[in-house]
């Protein structure tokens, strides 16, 4: 079920000419970035 609701939602993401790529500068930011989205994950319940 999980991995049909991210399909409809990539379909629909695509048929509005998608996302832009992002493109991060600051190795520091990055680093945040990816931590807050380990830490948001770990919260959801989902570990990885």
């Amino acid at each position: 079920m999980r991995n049909s609701l991210l399909e409809k939602r990539k379909h629909i993401l695509e048929s509005l000419g998608g996302l832009p790529g992002v493109d991060v500068k600051n190795r520091e930011w990055l680093y945040i970035l990816g931590e807050e989205t380990r830490y948001s994950i770990m919260i959801e319940g989902t570990f990885v």
